[in-house]
Order: structure tokens, then sequence, then C-alpha cells
């Protein structure tokens, strides 16, 4: 099953800036923000409410279903 959704999303750096980015404490702190910001409200829940239901989904159907999530506003969900 592929659901299109606006999807909560973290840019990431390349490995060794990542690396440092842990390492100094910094990486956690910019990640939370960016998914602490990346949604209007109203959005933030609905996606709450659907990664709730996908679980409840996957505990009930297991390995019989495949869920992929796609970004609304990625290239591939445009």
């Amino acid at each position: 099953m592929e659901v299109i959704a606006y999807a909560l999303t973290a840019f990431y750096h390349c490995l060794h800036c990542e690396l440092i980015w842990q390492q100094v404490g910094m990486g956690p702190v910019l990640h939370a923000e960016q998914m602490a910001s990346g949604l209007p409200k109203d959005l933030q829940q609905a996606y709450r409410d659907l990664t709730a239901w996908i679980a409840r989904l996957m505990a009930t159907y297991c390995d019989r279903v495949t869920v992929k999530v796609i970004d609304a506003v990625s290239l591939e969900g445009w």
C-alpha cells in the first residue's frame, strides 16, 4: 500500500558532518527542531494519526501488508 501524505522530514548532512554534529551534541537538537517545525500543527496531528493507523495495520496484518509512505511534496509524491 502506498500512502501519499505530508510527512515530517529531517535533512541530514554528509556522514562526516553528521559525525561532527553528533560529537558536539548538536545533531539531535538540529533534527528535533526540524521535526518540530516541519509541518503546521494540524498536519503534525494528521501525520501522528496516520502513523498510529499504520502501526495498528502492521500489528494486525504483520508481513501480509507492506506500507510505503511517500511525502506529498517530494518528487515521487508529485
